[in-house]
């Protein structure tokens, strides 16, 4: 039967056999409600097209009925345009975990330290999901000091006081030599950008630690291109079977692959490879790049709602490290994602 008109949170109520109470605990203090009843007024809301008035919702708590997702504007700057997935996996994440609340949700940009502060004290949001890959100490200052909850999402977030969700940057690493040790290769070269920058360094630490290294060959290189040089002038330790795998963000090993394949090394027969980021770029031969996911999208998921639960009084902090995770493919060795 075809619902006349817009549906109503009574009619959402008798459709999810709930009270009119619960649907509105649903959609203002979802923590309030058991998952399996949440699920079910969110199942029923969605497949009638219910939406709740936000500004009413605002009004009652006494709030803007905003959420803002604020973003530093030159985070990719001199970046190679593809690294923008990380960007359009965080919008993603926040806009679905912030759709279902109470709250409307509201995109800008933050180019220097004043912008950043004007929004922090502006009075037209309510908290903060704060994107910024490298958190530096200016931002944390002027976060610090805000009276309203701020959420910063990153790569990495040295100040333990903030609410913060990250990428576990060690596990990064980890994964990939774990995966290096299990396929029975132990000779590995590490490309690197720099490791003046913590993210860079907890990666390496970890790749070290999954293969019992305090130190692992590694060669810096001041962006992408430069790591067909530097694989270029260790052809011969890989020819000689001195170094047998390679680890690198995706877009290094990218740039790196023609110089194996001129050279005659075959992956992963002569050279395995293994990246992160999961940038999933197109390699020649049929081959899949085996990487480790940042799950950057998970980092803003749980980033958006740990602010809602900062704003609904359920948790006074926030602080987590998420886990990547492997991405199979057929670089390390040929049977992996082959089956």
């Amino acid at each position: 039967m075809t619902q006349a008109g817009p549906i109503t949170r009574r009619r959402v109520a008798e459709l999810a056999a709930v009270s009119e109470g619960t649907v509105s605990k649903v959609f203002n203090r979802p923590e309030s409600v058991r998952a399996h009843t949440r699920e079910r007024v969110l199942r029923m809301a969605d497949k009638y097209g219910y939406r709740p008035n936000k500004a009413a919702s605002a009004l009652r708590r006494n709030g803007s009925g905003t959420i803002l997702l604020l973003a530093y504007a030159p985070m990719y700057q001199g970046m190679a345009r593809v690294y923008g997935v990380f960007y359009a996996d965080a919008v993603a994440a926040v806009v679905d975990a912030i759709n279902p609340s109470p709250y409307t949700l509201v995109m800008k940009r933050f180019s220097d330290r004043r912008e950043l502060a004007r929004e922090l004290d502006a009075a037209d949001s309510d908290g903060i999901v704060l994107f910024d890959l490298a958190m530096r100490p200016p931002v944390m200052e002027l976060v610090t000091a805000s009276s309203k909850p701020v959420v910063c999402c990153a790569q990495h977030c040295p100040d333990p006081t903030l609410n913060r969700v990250v990428v576990d940057e060690h596990g990064v690493g980890w994964l990939a030599g774990k995966r290096l040790l299990e396929a029975g290769l132990a000779r590995p070269l590490v490309l690197t950008r720099t490791m003046s920058s913590a993210v860079h360094q907890a990666r390496y630490i970890g790749f070290g630690d999954a293969l019992g290294e305090a130190s692992v060959p590694q060669v810096i290189c001041a962006d992408a291109a430069h790591a067909y040089t530097a694989i270029q002038e260790h052809i011969p330790a890989l020819q000689a079977g001195e170094v047998d795998s390679v680890f690198a963000p995706d877009l290094m090993l990218y740039a790196a692959f023609p110089a194996l394949l001129a050279a005659g090394l075959q992956v992963p027969r002569d050279v395995a490879a293994i990246g992160c980021d999961n940038l999933e770029l197109p390699l020649p031969n049929q081959l899949r790049l085996e990487s480790v996911d940042l799950r950057m999208g998970e980092v803003f998921r749980r980033g958006a709602e740990g602010l809602l639960e900062l704003l609904a009084g359920s948790r006074e902090r926030l602080d987590e490290r998420i886990a990547p995770c492997l991405v199979p493919g057929n670089t390390v060795s040929p049977e992996q994602g082959d089956t």
